[in-house]
């Protein structure tokens, strides 16, 4: 399995611009920017009694649980190779410190599309594969008028071709709804759509993300982060892959839907070329929570790690505006940083999530490792409570 090829479009732009390297300290809050190493412990370990099958591991948690509530629910990544990525579903009542599994919200499934008659990773016009799903984002949207859709997920589906290559582009921002964590989820198809080679990116989309002209220039979009506002406004953070003299890059932009996420509406850029420059990387997984009324986003940096490629190098948490629509910045432009979370020795370590109602669960620092030579996705707990 080649390791970034479930978990993360980033890996497009690895080496453009170096190494990762710690943003500059600056005052958020009123508070320095603090540092939390997260260990691979088996102490720290976040797992799922009753979960789908994962023979390589879990990644990418997504969490609702809201502060006083009685309980809370996880989306996750289950991996089992680069062409069996699925999205699934777990719920807590002790504040994440157990977590059930409830089952899935969709599969891998096999998908034959039609493509350009130029297209070279497809010979024929026609991309044959496996269509996966993973990155999930969940919500819980109580105000949408209908109960069937209360519960939201957003997922990157994509094609891993049968020829092992992973076409991100080949793919859309999916949403899946369901009255409860235990399903049934229902495949809503595309949320947001973009123009690709194939009519899979953009046919039927909610939002055709193309047509905007502020993200006309993304050839895709990943790891998608939302949040619930007021009034079931929900927010979208999402990475968009662009070229820029001829590599791909990453930066962050930001959506909103104000019609229970039927379509999504340009709010405006989060992070970009000048933030890659202060992290010595581009910036990708972003996530949206809240904490005592004021919004943060997380995102991973990229860069060398100690499995000897290029992958995420832990979290960044940045403050936002108090209209929760850019990011709060120093005179001199720079991101406010809250926190850095990593894991020691230059792991592969990040797409960080948090959730107000479970503190003593913390940050979630997911991490790959190896286990007797093959990979090994886990999440792990920091304990640490936001900012």
């Amino acid at each position: 399995m080649r390791p970034e090829s479930g978990l993360l479009l980033g890996l497009l732009a690895a080496g453009c611009s170096g190494p990762a390297s710690p943003a500059a300290p600056a005052v958020c809050g009123g508070l320095p920017t603090q540092t939390t190493t997260v260990p691979r412990d088996a102490a720290n370990r976040v797992t799922v009694d009753g979960g789908v099958a994962a023979g390589l591991g879990i990644f990418d948690p997504s969490l609702v649980y809201p502060l006083g509530a009685p309980g809370g629910a996880m989306a996750y990544s289950a991996v089992n190779a680069p062409g069996d990525i699925s999205t699934a579903m777990a719920v807590s009542t002790d504040n994440g410190a157990t977590w059930s599994g409830m089952g899935r919200v969709n599969t891998a499934t096999p998908a034959s599309v039609p493509a350009a008659p130029t297209s070279t990773r497809c010979p024929g016009g026609t991309c044959t594969g496996t269509l996966v799903h993973e990155v999930p984002s969940l919500v819980e949207d109580a105000a949408d008028p209908d109960a069937q859709r209360r519960f939201k997920v957003f997922v990157h589906s994509y094609l891993v071709l049968s020829s092992g290559t992973t076409a991100y582009d080949l793919g859309y921002i999916g949403l899946f709804t369901s009255p409860s964590p235990g399903g049934p989820w229902l495949d809503e198809g595309k949320a947001l759509g973009w123009v690709s080679e194939s009519p899979l990116s953009s046919a039927d989309a909610g939002t055709l993300a193309s047509a905007i002209p502020a993200l006309s220039d993304c050839i895709a979009f990943t790891e998608p982060g939302a949040l619930l506002g007021d009034g079931g406004v929900i927010s979208l953070a999402l990475g968009c892959a662009y070229p820029l003299q001829g590599v791909a890059r990453l930066r962050v932009e930001l959506l909103r839907s104000a019609d229970h996420a039927r379509s999504f509406g340009y709010v405006g850029p989060l992070l970009g070329a000048s933030d890659a420059t202060l992290f010595g990387s581009d910036l990708n997984a972003a996530d949206l929570f809240v904490v005592s009324g004021q919004t943060y986003l997380s995102v991973s940096p990229s860069g060398p790690t100690a499995l000897g490629f290029d992958g995420y190098r832990g979290c960044a948490i940045l403050q936002l505006t108090a209209n929760g629509d850019a990011v709060e910045r120093s005179d001199a432009g720079a991101p406010f940083v809250c926190r850095m979370l990593d894991g020691p020795g230059q792991p592969f370590a990040g797409a960080c999530t948090y959730a107000e109602g479970a503190p003593a669960l913390g940050y979630l620092l997911p991490q790959l490792g190896e286990d007797g030579g093959a990979l090994d996705f886990e999440i792990f707990s920091s304990g640490v409570s936001a900012p």
